[in-house]
């Protein structure tokens, strides 16, 4: 099991390391930034990404590439329509689905996820509270 801080914002260079741990069928511990998972991930929980080439099923928790990003969402639906098979994902803290994206974009499928504590929960209501005074005085 592999460990992951920061992963990369080019696009290029994180479909090469996500190819990397497909192909080792790896293992690895990120953390969740962002609220569209919530409640079921809080924003600063670490979730292990089970990373492979399997096709998921609906209701499974996956993390799929979008520019530089990975993007962890739910597998809501399987669209088989035009010939080219497309997954339909969605946070489960938002109200519209994502656009549809391509087998080939998921990386893996979240096995384990470890809720930030008392303490974490607290650095990141401050960290949102100074964001949102900083928006303020800007305007």
């Amino acid at each position: 099991m592999t460990a992951a801080a920061i992963v990369t914002r080019d696009p290029a260079r994180l479909a090469a390391l996500c190819e990397l741990w497909q192909q080792d069928q790896r293992e690895v511990w990120l953390m969740l930034s962002g609220e569209s998972m919530e409640p079921t991930i809080r924003s600063g929980s670490r979730f292990r990404l089970r990373c492979c080439r399997r096709t998921p099923q609906v209701g499974e928790v996956v993390a799929f590439r979008r520019g530089g990003c990975l993007v962890v969402h739910r597998l809501v639906r399987v669209d088989d329509g035009g010939g080219e098979q497309r997954f339909i994902c969605k946070g489960d803290g938002n109200g519209a689905e994502d656009e549809p994206i391509l087998p080939d974009m998921v990386v893996g499928t979240v096995v384990d996820v470890r809720q930030p504590g008392p303490a974490a929960r607290c650095v990141q209501a401050v960290r949102r509270f100074a964001g949102r005074l900083q928006r303020r005085m800007a305007l």
